[in-house]
């Protein structure tokens, strides 16, 4: 088992990764790093993972790819920690500016592309790689209590519902492998309100 809270490439990793970073997603003997390759390898073998329509994929596609190379002060302040349910603080001015551009990004979305849909809840309707691409971002701020807008936040408890958000932190609460430098950093600085586990 090799922690990877927030400590970049490992030589742990390159055993099934070639960079040392997670993920790496193996296929019929072939390896395909970095989130955005892996979607797109994965969209090109299943018809509607992204929006059908030009335009809204085109649109998911920028999305997408403004998660994958932004927000660095968002990742910074909030490290993954699906276990948690803290009660937060005050973001700085940089993480404040970064959550209300997240909060836009899926507030415009919803309203031009899913027109606010309740029987199609994601970005685009139905369920896309841009869903995908924020799914982490939807865990850290449900983890540090962060204050959304109304459509944002609908959007956050309708994903956390997902079937493979229900995965993704069951398997979280499973691990055994404690890392107490790591819990008791964020706890010191956001204050618990629960332990998830």
């Amino acid at each position: 088992m090799v922690s990877v809270a927030g400590r970049g490439a490992h030589d742990m990793h390159r055993g099934y990764s070639p960079s040392g970073h997670v993920p790496c997603l193996h296929h019929d003997g072939f390896q395909v790093w970095d989130s955005l390759a892996i979607v797109e390898y994965l969209a090109e073998r299943h018809l509607g993972m992204w929006p059908l329509d030009p335009n809204a994929r085109a649109r998911a596609r920028s999305i997408s790819a403004e998660m994958h190379s932004g927000f660095a002060h968002v990742r910074g302040a909030f490290p993954m920690n699906i276990k948690m349910h803290l009660q937060g603080c005050e973001p700085s001015l940089e993480v404040a500016a970064e959550i209300a551009r997240i909060d836009a990004i899926w507030t415009q979305t919803r309203a031009e592309y899913a027109r606010n849909s309740t029987d199609k809840p994601y970005l685009f309707g139905d369920f896309s790689i841009a869903d995908v691409m924020f799914a982490p971002v939807v865990w850290r701020f449900h983890s540090y209590n962060v204050t959304l807008s109304p459509t944002a936040q609908t959007y956050c408890d309708i994903m956390r519902v997902h079937p493979a958000m229900r995965e993704w932190k069951a398997a979280a609460l499973a691990e055994t492998v404690a890392l107490p430098d790591y819990d008791d950093v964020v706890l010191s600085k956001y204050g618990p309100v629960r332990r998830e586990w």
